[in-house]
Formats: structure tokens, C-alpha cells, sequence
């Protein structure tokens, strides 16, 4: 076994809800949950996850498989584990988080989580038409109880609404790996991954969950490639950048490309909090992507010809919709596939801009 420990600092706000939609701890089930969504993601773009591969194993099937493989083979027992799963069919992601019938190769034994505060509105929201014009509204207390005023006129106004309440801060998280070959393979490069552009948690639409890792005497922006087997695969190979509009272009569904947009730094008034930037940046994104959206319904009256009309069930799948509608095999509702993405570079200095996971329109489903 391999112990280590990894820092996580938050970059914007964290979310993830439990059963009661509340968000005080950072669970390792919600940690792991987004860990194994990212894996299955590069996986489907490496190649490496398709319709075949399988995610429960029965026991006696498994151990039949490893005894097999250790009389054939002069390797250690974990190789052996490695290789039964491998011959039958495992999906990569399930081998190392596990799956009925395999417990999995990481584990996370404990979780330290130092919450700071940070009082955010419970809504925001501007008129339909305006790409300014920013109304803000924080919570009331009526007979002790904590509620959103929520005065928003839905037929003129878009709205966002935020949870109460999110984690920011700082986590020491104990990962136990079956070996050091599964962190410098797989691990290290995922948490790379996902601190260059992925999210932990939920509300990714709020540009929630963007996060740093921190690995004691070890870097790892080093970390760059996966080895899955005898296969390497580039971080960089599985990003295409784009401008904006291009974000939703059925070339990265059909390259299996996840899209990438950096508008590059933005630039803050001197004094700004925390808060107040990242409500800044949010907004400018929001803003960006709910004209896109308005484009791409046909209805808009700054209705831009060079756009894509999407028919309404495929813009709910890119856009996000709590319709129950059904594109194509994918049923809504649907988080957004364009997420916006904002990444703190140090000191007061921040960059901004989209992921594309509309590649997720072809992701095997079982």
C-alpha cells in the first residue's frame, strides 16, 4: 500500500450536496464521485471507455480470473488483480474506484476540511436582453428561518440561483493507493487535470468548483500524460481549443475532443475581495453564455445568422435544462455541457473562460 497526502485549495466555491441538497463537509464519496467522472471522461476520449467495457465483476468470477492468471504468470498478486480485471473488460475508471464486485485500487481514508467564510447573494439576475445590469439579492431570516427573497420576474429576467451553504477553503485528503505506480499512472496526472480544467463537486454552471492540488515533495504540473497499460495519453492531446461560439460545434462531439476557451486575464478595479471578483467574472460568463443560448434558440432580436440553431432538446443537453425532455438515448434533465471556467494564476491575477464536455453526446451508457 501507498499512503499520501494532497492539499486542496478551492479557487471558487465548493458544492457538494447530500441528500438534504446542504453542503457543510467534504465528503470522500462526493471527492470520489468527481474524481471518477473526470477518469471516465479522459477514458471515452482516449479511447479507452466504450460500450464493451463493464462496470461490475462478480467475486468468484474475479478470483477465478486471478488464480488463473497467477498460474500461468510468475507476478505479484496486485499484477495479477491489475490483469484479471483488464481481461474482463473492466472500464479503467471502475478498476481504480471500484464497482460491484471490486473494491478498487484508491481509497480516501480521511478528509480535514478548514471551511472559510464567504457570504454569497442567493440570487442574481439581470434582464433577458442586457448583458449588464446585475441585481443582486442575499438571503432574509422570517421566523428563524433563512429564506431567498426571490422578487424575479421570469418571463423579463434570467436568474441564478446559488446554494446555501458551499465549502471554500482548504483540505488535507489521506489517499490510500494500492501502489505508487497507480498515483504516478493515473492519479497524479487526473489531479493535474483537474485543477488545469476540471471542477470537484457540483453547480459547475455557477462556476463552482475549480481547485488546486498540493502534493508534499512532488510536482505536479509534471504529471502530464496517463499511462493506461501500454497506452500513454497527453492531457494536451484530449483538449481542443476554441473560440467561444465554437464551443458548441459538433466537431468536438465527433473528434471526441473536450473544447477549451481561455479569454485570457481579467482585469479587476484595485481592492476587490474575493467575493467581488468572483461574482465579477461569473456574471461576464453567465452573460456570455446566455446570449449564446439566445442565438442559438433563434429568437433573440441581437439574434447573431452565423450561429447554430439548436432545436430545443439538443440546446437543453448543451445548455442545461431541469426539462424532462429526451435528446437523442440522453434524458433530461441536463447539467450544462458548457461550463464556465475561471482559474486564479496567483496574487490578484485570474483567467477566465468555457470548457466544452459536449462530447458527452456519444458517451457510452448502460
Amino acid at each position: 500500500m501507498c499512503n499520501i497526502e494532497v492539499k486542496m485549495i478551492t479557487q471558487t466555491p465548493v458544492y457538494t450536496g447530500d441528500a438534504f441538497s446542504e453542503s457543510y463537509n467534504l465528503k470522500p464519496q462526493s471527492l470520489i464521485g468527481s474524481l471518477r467522472f473526470w477518469l471516465e471522461v479522459i477514458c471515452y476520449s482516449a479511447g479507452e471507455l466504450d460500450i464493451n467495457c463493464k462496470n461490475e465483476v462478480k467475486q468468484s468470477t474475479f478470483f477465478s480470473k486471478v488464480n488463473e492468471i497467477l498460474e500461468r504468470q510468475e507476478i505479484s498478486l496486485p499484477e495479477a488483480k491489475k490483469e484479471a480485471l483488464k481481461e474482463l473488460a473492466i472500464s479503467i475508471p471502475s478498476q481504480l474506484f471500484g464497482c460491484n464486485g471490486w473494491e478498487g485500487f484508491v481509497r480516501i481514508k480521511e478528509i480535514d476540511f478548514c471551511n472559510k467564510q464567504i457570504e454569497l447573494p442567493c440570487v442574481i439576475y439581470k434582464e433577458k436582453e442586457k448583458q449588464d445590469g446585475w441585481e443582486e439579492e442575499y438571503p432574509v431570516i422570517k421566523n428563524g428561518i433563512k429564506k431567498c427573497p426571490g422578487n424575479i420576474d421570469k418571463e423579463k429576467e434570467h436568474a441564478w440561483y446559488f446554494p446555501d451553504p458551499c465549502l471554500f477553503g482548504e483540505a488535507k485528503i489521506k489517499l490510500e493507493l494500492t501502489d505508487k505506480k497507480v498515483g504516478q499512472d493515473i492519479i497524479f496526472p487526473l489531479l493535474n487535470f483537474i485543477q488545469k480544467y476540471g471542477f470537484v463537486g457540483g453547480k459547475n454552471n455557477l462556476g463552482f468548483g475549480r481547485v488546486k492540488f498540493d502534493l508534499e515533495n512532488t510536482n505536479l504540473s509534471e504529471f502530464n500524460q496517463f499511462r493506461f497499460y501500454n497506452k500513454t495519453v497527453k492531457i494536451d492531446d484530449i483538449i481542443k481549443e476554441k473560440k467561444f461560439d465554437d464551443l458548441i460545434n459538433y466537431d468536438l462531439v465527433k473528434e471526441g475532443k473536450i473544447g477549451f476557451c481561455n479569454f485570457g486575464p481579467y482585469k479587476f478595479q484595485k481592492g476587490r475581495s474575493l467575493k467581488e471578483k468572483y461574482l465579477q467574472i461569473i456574471k461576464t460568463l453567465l452573460a456570455k453564455k446566455s446570449k449564446l443560448r439566445g442565438e442559438c434558440k433563434g429568437d433573440n432580436k441581437k439574434y447573431n445568422k452565423k450561429s447554430i440553431i439548436l432545436h430545443s432538446e439538443k440546446r437543453h443537453f448543451v445548455f442545461g435544462s431541469t426539462v424532462r425532455d429526451k435528446y437523442k438515448k440522453i434524458e433530461g434533465p441536463n447539467a450544462t455541457k458548457l461550463i464556465p471556467w475561471i482559474n486564479h494564476v496567483e496574487n490578484d491575477e485570474y483567467e477566465y473562460g468555457f470548457i466544452s464536455l459536449i462530447l458527452l453526446e456519444k458517451f457510452p451508457r448502460g
